[in-house]
This record gives structure tokens, sequence and C-alpha cells, in this order.
């Protein structure tokens, strides 16, 4: 059984190219489903319209500046779709995006390697879009890898150094209690003497409606933690 892209086999190359007849091989590429997206329509830029052989099915309505500049950042050249060279903007890179929904709201929080956690604002626009105002930032004090929403708490993983060894660096995972924003956040421990989340930076966070949390990190551990969201 085959799936027709070439017309049943190559024996057909005759009259329609490749696709032996009209039957939607080369011969005939706009019966062909357009499944490559069209990167310029993604940017607003494609001119083509319905004679673009790209898909138009994903389209870019905002850009928002989520991160602090890196003084670190070396010059780095990409090669964008169109051939020619962009330049990188030297910023830390933004890791991670999770989505809130409160009191009839859509908020956003974010994470970046400049070491700070943000919460944005995302009101409709005229357009079908949304502009994003930045609430709030917070500074963790290492590289934030990981943000993840759980009802009314929020939780943030990030490379920190441990109090009882300020010259080594582990993972963290602070949560955050939105419904009392100003107390201290609660912290994940892997045991008294051992008050980080684990040994390598904490990659991924997700949480259960039962009351788990799990953590994957980059030790190749995922670890299974207690949690009640009350």
């Amino acid at each position: 059984m085959g799936f027709g892209g070439r017309g049943g086999g190559r024996g057909g190359r005759g009259s329609g190219g490749r696709g032996g007849g009209s039957g939607g091989g080369r011969g005939n590429p706009g019966a062909q489903p357009r499944l490559q997206l069209c990167r310029n329509f993604a940017s607003g830029n494609c001119t083509r319209g319905d004679k673009c052989s790209f898909a138009h099915v994903v389209k870019m309505h905002a850009v928002t500046e989520a991160s602090d500049k890196n003084p670190d950042a070396k010059t780095n050249y990409n090669r964008g779709y169109s051939g020619q060279n962009t330049k990188s903007k030297d910023k830390h890179k933004v890791t991670s995006v999770s989505v809130w929904e409160t009191n009839g709201q859509i908020k956003l929080f974010t994470g970046a390697h400049d070491g700070k956690w943000r919460l944005w604002n995302a009101a409709p626009a005229a357009n079908g879009s949304v502009t994003l105002t930045q609430e709030f930032e917070h500074f963790v004090g290492g590289p934030v890898d990981t943000v993840h929403i759980a009802a009314h708490y929020f939780f943030c993983g990030f490379e920190a150094s441990p109090i009882e060894c300020p010259d080594a660096k582990a993972g963290m995972v602070h949560s955050w209690n939105l419904n009392a924003p100003s107390e201290p956040p609660m912290e994940l421990w892997m045991g008294p003497m051992a008050k980080y989340a684990g040994s390598g930076r904490i990659r991924s966070l997700w949480t259960t409606a039962d009351g788990s949390v799990f953590s994957g990190g980059s030790d190749g551990i995922i670890r299974q933690w207690a949690f009640n969201p009350t």
C-alpha cells in the first residue's frame, strides 16, 4: 500500500513527472499539500499570497524583549532563510514560558539566563494579538532554566550556590504562593544537609492533580516530590 505521493511508483514518468500523470506528483505541484511552513509568512513578510509554495498557517503577531543584555555575549552570525547573514541579539536566553489564567486575565511567567523570572500581563489587541506589559521581575541568583504554574503556585527552577557549599553550583526549585506573593518561597530540598533540588540544573518541572511534583535535571535523574496546593 502506498500514500499516493509518487502516483504508485516510478512507472509513470512519461506525462506527469514522477507522479504518473496528474495524480499529485511533481508534475503538478499545486496539487501537493503544503507541509513546510512559510517563514516569511510567519514573520509577516510573505508577498506571494496564494501563489506561495509553502503553508500559511502560523503567523507571528508580536515580539517582546524578555531578558537583559548579556555583557559576555560574543558576536554570532546566523544564516537566515534568505541566505543573508543576520547578527543575533546579544541577550541572555529566555528559557521557559508558563501561562497563568487568573480572574479572567491571561498572564505569563518567563524565565531567562539573566537570573530573573518575570511576570507579564497579556492584554488583547485589536488585530487578535496581545500586548505584553511587564508587571514584576525577581532575581533568583542564577540562570533560570524552567518555570511552571500549578493551581496558584509558581515554580522556578534555577542554578545557584547552596548555602552550605558556596563554591559549588546546584539545581534549585523555589515555589511562590501567588495568593500571598510577599511570603518567602517554598524550597525543594533533597535533605537537611542538601538544601537543593538536584546536583545538576533543573531543566523541567511538572505537577499532577494529586499533589506530586516531578523535576528533571541535567544529572540524568527524575525526582518526585510531595506537594499540597492549599
